[in-house]
């Protein structure tokens, strides 16, 4: 696509197939309805992608997608899965107000300039293994109702978590897991 492409508030009934498409300006998908998911693999976003407040009923897939300039995901409902496996994100992103009610995955993404996640909800399974973080990351106020890998990120700044709501992993040794048992097993020993 040589010029801008501007869909916003469209209805797609099938599924959007954009595997390894190239966008050399601006592509809006602004309040976009897409009713059997998105396919974006190796896709390439040139300065401006926006799919502020559009719903995803299907799964949404971009491994290796290209955002060269903004990528806004703001205020997006993902019903199915959204996988974003190494996909790079070259200017500020920004997945605020968005609502993943499936897993949500970004391995190995890497996101070069500032990314938002603040308000964000995350209702199933989350991964961030060996993804990176070049610049800051906002996770304020974002609630993650499942267990997230967060920790198997890399942030070249420190994240900013105020107020983030996260789940914590329950230990699969029951009692005999926790620190207090730990402590009588260590006194009985000694």
């Amino acid at each position: 696509f040589k010029d801008g492409v501007d869909l916003s508030r469209s209805l797609f009934q099938g599924p959007v197939e954009l595997a390894e498409a190239v966008f050399q300006k601006e592509a809006y998908f602004v309040q976009g309805r897409f009713m059997q998911g998105l396919g974006c693999r190796e896709t390439r976003f040139g300065p401006h992608t926006r799919f502020h407040r559009s719903i995803f009923r299907g799964v949404v897939d971009c491994t290796g997608a290209l955002f060269d300039g903004m990528a806004e995901w703001l205020e997006v409902t993902f019903e199915q899965p959204a996988v974003f496996e190494r996909a790079r994100f070259g200017s500020g992103t920004g997945f605020s107000g968005s609502r993943f009610m499936q897993p949500a995955g970004f391995p190995e993404a890497i996101f070069s300039r500032d990314a938002f996640f603040t308000h964000a909800i995350f209702e199933g399974d989350t991964s961030f293994a060996g993804a990176q973080f070049l610049a800051g990351a906002d996770f304020s106020d974002t609630e993650f109702q499942r267990l997230d890998d967060l920790g198997k990120a890399r942030f070249d700044r420190p994240s900013i978590m105020t107020r983030a709501k996260r789940q914590t992993a329950v230990s699969a040794q029951g009692l005999l897991g926790s620190p207090a048992a730990q402590y009588a097993i260590t006194l009985l020993f000694l």
